[in-house]
């Protein structure tokens, strides 16, 4: 249409029938997980939330909307910053990174309309080899690529792809939390290489990739205490520190906020390191700082310290919610909060809560805890599936990229 080709992105109504089917499968899981108090109120609506989100891939201007912030948030990156991928032979190619073009007038809830790229994606490896063996760029004054630059280019723009995508969640903290080499499209022009990102219908905006980190570190901390206040409260540990109040004893005759105690022990201190190298494996070490640099609170510190730490966690993240409320200040929070953990360990003084499992300590501890700290006026929620998803197939995508580089190298030897 006036001289330009466009593209068309479409939905069926079996597909999108197919989609609604499976997202209701899913809550319907999550919904008995509820049911049996693995998971809280809170939480369930969350995970709720983001199931529907692959609902929400059946209405396109959605799509439409998330495809115009990804291009506005690329633009804002590329202005600043420019990118180059070596031939391996003395030359670097400038690569432009770009949204396609929506058509508004011309899209609707089941049709996206948008500029048509004549290139092909990064998951076609065959197509993306034929194309760089046929291009003659300005800067070859009418030759060819070989064999060794073709392979140059091709691990350079996959690395290069993921360079961007990390810097537009640091810049912008825009996600496209559907992260895949089918994603990507490679275009090739006269004098450069151009990436077009493209089906932006699963992204979000405004993401503080560190939740998938600290979360799991605070609740660990919440848990550490409610393990203190039970084996007091049973009599463990007793012995070794008489002068130490228990919580069996009244508030008024000691302050519980001076027991010195370890909240994180070494059996939790190793899953979570373990779960936070993951997640640096994924997103990279410059986004996810280790455990040292989020929690100091893997030695001695005072149950008040500990509380002060959680109360800090808590507000920071009710002042990143869409919701306001009547936040406690720290002082009135420290007191009901170890109320609370001692009445709870207290209710289970008779099960071995120091064996127990992190499933039932999460039923037995986080639900309550989340209820808890909502009467109180604070926002909380799980970190989004969709961000952890992000996290596995990042860490994918690195170790494709090391086969992808293994390949090339011995590109001769694959070929026979």
């Amino acid at each position: 249409m006036g001289g330009r080709d466009f593209a068309v992105k479409s939905l069926s109504p079996e597909l999108a029938e197919k989609i609604n089917i499976d997202v209701s499968m899913m809550i319907s899981l999550f919904s008995t997980l509820h049911d049996w108090g693995f998971i809280s109120k809170i939480c369930f609506d969350d995970i709720s939330s983001a199931f529907k989100n692959f609902s929400n891939e059946c209405d396109l201007s959605r799509e439409l909307t998330f495809t115009e912030k990804a291009s506005e948030a690329l633009k804002d990156l590329t202005e600043t910053r420019q990118y180059q991928v070596s031939t391996g032979s003395g030359h670097q190619v400038p690569v432009q990174f770009r949204v396609p073009e929506v058509s508004v007038p011309l899209s609707r809830p089941d049709a996206l309309v948008m500029e048509y790229i004549d290139g092909c994606s990064l998951d076609r490896a065959d197509a993306l080899r034929e194309r760089l063996t046929s291009w003659q760029p300005d800067w070859k004054e009418g030759g060819r690529l070989s064999e060794a630059e073709i392979n140059t280019i091709i691990v350079g723009i996959h690395k290069l792809v993921l360079e961007v995508y990390l810097d537009l969640v640091s810049e912008s903290c825009f996600l496209n939390t559907d992260f895949q080499t089918g994603n990507f499209m490679m275009k090739l022009e006269s004098d450069r290489i151009s990436i077009y990102c493209i089906d932006h219908a699963n992204s979000s905006a405004n993401n503080d990739i560190l939740r998938i980190v600290k979360d799991p570190v605070y609740y660990s901390l919440v848990t550490g205490l409610f393990l203190l206040f039970h084996n007091r409260a049973n009599g463990n540990g007793l012995g070794e520190e008489p002068d130490v109040p228990s919580p069996m004893d009244t508030t008024d005759e000691v302050d519980i906020r001076d027991l010195v105690c370890t909240a994180i022990s070494p059996k939790i201190l190793e899953r979570l390191e373990k779960s936070i190298e993951t997640h640096r494996r994924g997103f990279g070490s410059d986004i996810i700082p280790p455990i040292d640099e989020l929690q100091k609170f893997q030695e001695e510190a005072t149950v008040g310290e500990i509380c002060s730490q959680i109360y800090h966690w808590l507000k920071d993240n009710s002042d990143h919610s869409d919701t306001e409320g009547p936040f406690q200040s720290e002082a009135a929070f420290v007191e009901p909060l170890t109320r609370f953990l001692i009445r709870l360990a207290m209710e289970h003084e008779e099960q071995d809560m120091q064996k127990a499992d992190m499933a039932t300590l999460h039923k037995v501890v986080t639900v309550p805890f989340d209820k808890f700290v909502q009467s109180l006026g604070f926002q909380t929620s799980p970190v989004n599936p969709l961000l952890l998803r992000v996290g596995w197939q990042l860490s994918a995508y690195r170790q494709y990229i090391r086969q992808l580089e293994s390949l090339m190298d011995n590109w001769e030897y694959y070929r026979e």
